[in-house]
């Protein structure tokens, strides 16, 4: 198949995606109306984990079957890059709405978040003290490869961590409390799948899933057929063309819940979801022979890109934070925008770099 054709493939792939993924943002509404749950642990956990399952599945099939590291960690990096800027993009286009504002309870969890960036970006500190030799041979090669290479339970340690963080994330959202009294009206209007019983919405919800398990599946393969036959980076086509579909279905349904209203389950399923595909290394790891680190950051290519996503993905972090904790004002100006103009500039940034 020429790349015309790979590209249509794709196309109609990330559509299958995108139409699961509303579904399933409109189910999470509607489980979250129903419980007393709170949103934000829906939304970081329920829906980021079933809008996380492109990248889980991608990840896995392009590490152990296509042999591919550069397109799972591009991938991985990528869709959390991606994801801000979809929250960015959504809160300027509900600017009325003033979606961070809102969403200040999550601010703990986008702090645990950023604790992981610098987690998974220490091998690469790492692995830099190893070729410049800072502090003589001798003493970076034994530190640092004893620290790089440390396993616990078969798991790196970096992989452990993460689990940790995301147990900790999990733990926030929980108590997080109930609802925010600032969500919309709108949010306690019956939904779409209103009339559906619980355990019709349970099927409804794993249909979805299967869905979104098959669509994720070909587009690795079809991904995978568009980096051989451009010529392109694998850990960039990952980032760009798996980031982006896979991230499509956190787009979908945080505009479905944004738009409902349910603000704290839309900014919990994409920083949810964040944490979720940081997790991600570790079940790499459990695939992998070798030390998933050294998937990373051995090969010049994919560790150059993934770096680059890694402290960009970071700085946006950072912004967001900072613009979860700014002081509530009734009256917000235009200077409210500036964190998201900020956060879709740097991901502009990247690309025009990528391509330089």
């Amino acid at each position: 198949m020429g790349i015309a054709g790979l590209l249509i493939q794709y196309a109609l792939l990330a559509v299958v995606v995108v139409v699961a993924a509303q579904i399933a943002g409109a189910l999470v509404d509607e489980f979250d109306q129903r419980t007393k749950i709170s949103g934000a642990l829906i939304g970081g956990i329920l829906l980021a984990a079933i809008t996380s399952l492109p990248e889980f599945i991608t990840s896995i099939v392009s590490t152990t079957i296509y042999n591919q590291p550069g397109l799972a960690f591009g991938n991985i990096f990528g869709s959390n890059f991606f994801n801000l800027v979809i929250l960015a993009v959504l809160d300027l286009y509900f600017l009325r709405k003033y979606l961070y504002n809102k969403i200040q309870d999550l601010s703990k969890v986008m702090n645990l978040v950023n604790i992981t960036y610098f987690v998974v970006l220490l091998p690469f500190v790492f692995n830099i003290f190893l070729n410049t030799d800072v502090f003589g041979p001798q003493l970076d090669n034994q530190f640092f490869f004893i620290v790089t290479n440390a396993t616990l339970l078969g798991f790196s340690l970096m992989s452990v961590t993460i689990m940790v963080l995301y147990f900790l994330s999990a733990r926030s959202l929980h108590l997080g409390g109930s609802q925010s009294e600032e969500e919309d009206d709108d949010a306690d209007e019956p939904g779409r799948f209103g009339r559906l019983s619980q355990r019709a919405l349970v099927g409804l919800f794993a249909v979805t899933a299967v869905v979104l398990i098959a669509g994720a599946y070909f587009l690795t393969g079809t991904t995978n057929d568009i980096a051989i036959q451009t010529g392109l980076n694998a850990s960039f086509v990952g980032a760009l063309f798996l980031g982006i579909a896979t991230s499509l279905p956190e787009l979908a349904s945080v505009y479905t819940l944004v738009k409902l209203g349910n603000f704290n389950a839309a900014a919990g399923g994409i920083i949810g979801s964040n944490m979720f595909n940081f997790t991600i290394i570790a079940v790499v790891d459990a695939f992998v022979d070798v030390n998933v680190i050294s998937l990373i950051t051995d090969d010049p290519l994919v560790s150059s890109n993934a770096l680059t996503l890694l402290v960009l993905g970071l700085i946006n972090g950072i912004i967001l934070l900072l613009a979860m904790n700014r002081k509530v004002r009734k009256k917000p100006t235009l200077f409210y925008a500036v964190p998201s103009v900020l956060i879709i500039t740097n991901y502009l940034a990247y690309l025009v770099l990528s391509f330089v």
